[in-house]
């Protein structure tokens, strides 16, 4: 073997250079989102790692998307006093509902994880782990794409929220199809990397997302 090939087999076994800046979490002023490009379903599950910095009144949404009756929402209810009384989660028609009220499971500007599974949502941060039992959703496909840092209700985007998220991981029946990064692209410009698809995914709302480096 010359050693011109071998220089080639060493070249090919190095890493890709980076098209990008990872940065520590992109931030929502409550007018930044993600459109994730990935339908709302009943196979859907969620991996999230996020913190609110500042309450909107009513339901601030993680995750959420869908059409009519058939939606996957992942939401945060808030009290006046600092802590959060708990989520709100549905995964198909409204009936299919689940309340965590009354379990301050988390508080302003604590890093926390959500993970959204089938039977069960889960949260992890510095105050330990609670498990919530969740109802097993019907069979359903929406026709509207699901965002982050908001919901998408058909036409309109809904329940803003003012939080951070470090990473997101969408799985469909078990398969990893979106794994969201923060970063700076090539022209330092704010927004999702989606390690699945190789793709960057912008900010759809207005004004630009914060971020710390």
């Amino acid at each position: 073997m010359s050693v011109f090939r071998n220089i080639l087999m060493e070249m090919g076994n190095q890493p890709s250079p980076t098209p990008y800046t990872p940065v520590k979490y992109l931030q929502s002023s409550g007018t930044q989102w993600i459109n994730t490009g990935i339908k709302a379903s009943s196979n859907i599950t969620a991996d999230i790692d996020f913190e609110m910095y500042q309450y909107v009144t009513g339901w601030n949404c993680l995750i959420g998307g869908g059409n009519g009756p058939y939606s996957y929402i992942f939401t945060n209810g808030v009290t006046n006093n600092g802590s959060i009384t708990g989520g709100w989660m549905t995964r198909g028609p409204s009936t299919n509902t689940n309340n965590f009220t009354g379990n301050n499971i988390m508080e302003l500007n604590v890093r926390t994880n959500i993970q959204c599974l089938k039977n069960s949502c889960v949260y992890t941060n510095t105050n330990g782990t609670t498990t919530f039992s969740v109802s097993e959703p019907e069979d359903f496909v929406a026709d509207y794409n699901m965002y982050l840092f908001a919901q998408l209700k058909s036409t309109w985007v809904d329940d803003k929220a003012k939080l951070r998220i470090y990473y997101c991981k969408i799985y469909d029946n078990s398969v990893l199809v979106r794994d969201f990064i923060p970063v700076l692209d090539e022209n330092d410009v704010p927004c999702m990397y989606d390690k699945v698809s190789g793709q960057y995914f912008y900010n759809a709302g207005t004004g630009t997302f914060s971020y710390e480096e």
